[in-house]
């Protein structure tokens, strides 16, 4: 009996080593120099047909905003690049930041792009009626 309980305390002590050896070595947070990832959020039908989007955005920094201007790198289409969507991003998640207007016959795909710190991201909104 002893010797399972020696062997079990042996057994869990090199689990603990081993586990402490998968530790990333730095932080994986960063404070600055980060990019700002759109995040389609989903959308929902207006009494008279139309149909709302709702967007927000993750800014991967925990202290810097990023000011993002209207133009090539933020930017919804189709339609005029400018439809309410920020320009100013505060760090970390931010849900349902806005919403834009679509009418319910949309034959395309809504997207927004958006470029910080040299990464692009583009998000399609799926309008099907089963999302």
């Amino acid at each position: 009996m002893r010797r399972a309980t020696l062997l079990a305390a042996a057994g869990l002590l090199a689990a603990g080593t081993a586990a402490e050896g998968q530790l990333p070595g730095g932080s994986i947070t960063r404070d600055t120099g980060q990019s700002v990832a759109p995040v389609y959020e989903g959308w929902y039908e207006t009494e008279d047909g139309a149909i709302e989007v709702s967007f927000g955005y993750m800014n991967r920094n925990w202290q810097e905003a990023l000011d993002i201007p209207v133009g090539p790198g933020n930017r919804i289409s189709p339609g005029p690049a400018d439809q309410g969507q920020p320009t100013h991003f505060v760090p970390r998640r931010q849900i349902g930041i806005f919403t834009v207007r679509v009418p319910a016959d949309l034959a395309t795909e809504l997207t927004w792009t958006l470029t910080s710190q040299g990464e692009t991201f583009v998000i399609p909104a799926n309008l099907d009626p089963v999302y």
